[in-house]
């Protein structure tokens, strides 16, 4: 193989000046870049080839070549150097040593950018932050430095093995905010905070390492060569974990908050095991959403993650730097006061508030509700309107706490704490609460008692243009037999949202079945005429389906213009909730054709994704096929 000569100019520093360029709308160096090299030299493949070998091909690194240390193995690498394991001959004391990848992979502004590590990393002697011992350069001209070893797990391995609580996973954070605020404290931020540089010991202590992109609080004339390359516009670090201000380059913007913004990423995945934005598709489309896409509340990813905590999270991920925690010593402070059972500062500290945090040390909420009630009530005439407001806010507080027992499948639970609501809240709270109590009706297989529920909902938000509770009441009353009344909700929902081809699709199914019914009874003509109706009413609003989108290809599947299995394989990279939607209506198309066989698969397997609750939804609502689909298998099974 040709080797990459150590030059001035050479691949490393092409390579940062093609992609600079390709930043600013620039492809042409790019094409350069790729194009054949002349005679004698090295591709860019070749190179690639050689990066990609064996740790001890690419770090050039023949025994003793680092004096005073015997290499043990190879614990990491990046991209810009490579980490073993070591020991420190004489003292016999294990280290990590990284050592920078050879001078054809690393430009003048990578090497600048290792030696700043050296130099920021030796200010900070903080039990949470990696400690480095020395730093000197090998025979070759390469560098490298020495640290403290630390036996442990990257923090996702840690938390995906240990799979700690909710309170574990806060304290570690507190823990992680303290770290991070020292180094902030002593003029460093570091500006690549993710879970692979946050080593977990054995103890559970996290430590921070690789200093490699951070940044002097208060940079000197000398610091603008090495931090150039952000300033330029150029983005470093791990994409899914940058700030906004960070994504686009705004180098005046990155500071203190931006490592605020970070941790809160590294919270909301570690809390919910998902991110706060979608990651897939390409690099432009991920930072456009770093950039705009608002976070989900982590409760409803979480049902341990409670209000309070979703609060200090959201906080953290702000979109604008200046409505975060003002840094990260704040941050950690609300992580403590959450731990603890204080007022966080994350919302308006309120009496009403203070005084529920604090009561709900000592009591049940039911019993905190009513002490605001009685204190709400000695201020004569404007304490009636402060007595119906409090009324109303535990009211939201039983809702909530309902939700989030449903949420955990307590149903029991969930059921009591909606009754509450129902018995202290406004008419809008209420009816709230009958569509949660429907819900948990549903999901305990009383569906008579879900058909109420849901009935007296709908009598308060139907006439507002909320169909939602005549939905869910249709999957009850079609379970129940009563097919002609699921029909009608269903054609009631697409009167007010003409859009909903979910309600599309099943009233064509509801519809369907029936005609076969009919047949079957020897109403032969009834059954066409039914069956002409249904066709045509898919066929209405399917012409609303937006082109490619899952609600046309569900359409097409119950209209047969795409096959059951068609449905099924363009699931598959979908999420499992779309998983459990194909599942069922590909076996609904196969009851109608009489494969039973098919038919028992696909509910089973729609029933085996143990999808009952859609937690895409606003609120936690039904997941009707799920539930469609466990009836269809007792029914199969008579």
């Amino acid at each position: 193989m040709a080797k990459c000569e150590p030059r001035r100019g050479g691949l490393a520093d092409r390579v940062e000046a093609a992609l600079r360029a390709f930043w600013q709308g620039d492809s042409a160096a790019i094409d350069r870049l790729v194009a054949p090299q002349e005679a004698g030299g090295a591709s860019i493949g070749e190179c690639l080839q050689e990066l990609c070998a064996p740790a001890s091909a690419v770090s050039g690194l023949p025994e003793g070549a680092v004096p005073g240390y015997r290499i043990l193995r190879e614990i990491g690498r990046g991209g810009m150097g490579v980490v073993y394991e070591a020991l420190q001959e004489g003292t016999n004391r294990r280290v990590a040593l990284k050592v920078m990848l050879p001078h054809r992979f690393a430009s003048a502004e990578a090497r600048a950018r290792f030696r700043r590590e050296v130099e920021l990393s030796a200010r900070l002697d903080h039990p949470g932050i990696v400690r480095i011992f020395e730093s000197r350069p090998l025979a070759d001209g390469a560098l490298y430095y020495s640290m403290q070893f630390v036996q442990g797990l990257p923090l996702d391995k840690y938390l995906a093995q240990v799979r700690p609580a909710t309170r574990e996973i806060v304290r570690l954070f507190v823990a992680l905010c303290d770290a991070v605020a020292y180094a902030h404290r002593n003029g460093v931020i570091h500006r690549d905070l993710k879970p692979g540089n946050v080593i977990v010991d054995e103890a559970g202590v996290p430590h921070i390492v690789d200093f490699g992109l951070a940044k002097a609080l208060e940079a000197s004339p000398a610091d603008h060569l090495v931090t150039a390359v952000t300033e330029a516009g150029q983005i470093l670090g791990t994409v899914r974990y940058l700030s906004p201000e960070q994504v686009a380059g705004r180098a005046e913007l990155i500071g203190a908050r931006s490592d605020v913004y970070s941790l809160g990423v590294m919270l909301f995945e570690a809390l919910t095991g998902q991110m706060p934005y979608d990651t897939s598709g390409g690099t432009a489309a991920v930072l456009q959403r770093i950039a705009s896409a608002r976070a989900p509340r982590p409760s409803l990813l979480n049902p341990s993650v409670d209000r309070d905590l979703s609060t200090i999270v959201l906080k953290s991920l702000e979109k604008e730097v200046g409505q975060r925690y003002a840094s990260v010593d704040e941050f950690g402070a609300d992580l403590r006061r959450w731990l603890d059972g204080e007022p966080i500062l994350a919302r308006p500290p309120g009496i009403v508030y203070r005084l529920r945090r604090k009561l709900a040390r000592r009591w049940r909420l039911a019993v905190a509700a009513g002490v605001l009630l009685l204190l709400a009530g000695t201020a004569g005439g404007v304490a009636i309107v402060s007595h119906v407001r409090l009324r109303d806010a535990s009211a939201r507080d039983f809702v909530r706490r309902a939700d989030m027992y449903l949420r955990a499948r307590q149903y029991a639970d969930a059921f009591d704490a909606a009754g509450e609501a129902i018995r202290l809240g406004s008419p809008e709270v209420r009816a709230f609460a009958q569509v949660l109590r429907g819900h948990i009706c549903l999901c305990r297989e009383q569906y008579a008692d879900a058909v109420q529920w849901y009935t007296e909902s709908a009598a308060y938000f139907e006439p507002r243009g909320h169909p939602w509770a005549l939905y869910h009441r249709a999957t009850a009353l079609w379970i129940l037999g009563r097919r002609a009344d699921a029909a009608d909700d269903y054609r009631r929902v697409l009167a007010v949202k003409p859009r909903h081809l979910y309600a599309a699709a099943r009233l064509y199914l509801v519809c369907s079945e029936q005609a076969r019914l009919l047949e079957q009874d020897g109403q032969i003509e009834a059954a066409r005429r039914l069956e002409q109706e249904a066709q045509a009413e898919l066929a209405e609003h399917r012409l609303r389906a937006e082109p490619g989108s899952w609600l046309a290809n569900v359409v097409a599947c119950v209209a047969r213009e795409i096959t059951p299995e068609e449905l099924i394989a363009r699931a598959a990279s979908e999420s499992i909730l779309r998983r459990c939607e194909a599942y069922y209506y590909a076996a609904e198309v196969y009851l109608a054709e009489g494969k039973i066989d098919q038919v028992r698969r696909w509910f089973a397997d729609c029933v085996a994704t143990d999808q009952l609750l859609d937690i895409q939804a606003s609120n936690l609502a039904p997941m009707n096929e799920w539930h469609l689909a466990r009836w269809r298998l007792r029914q199969l099974a008579e």
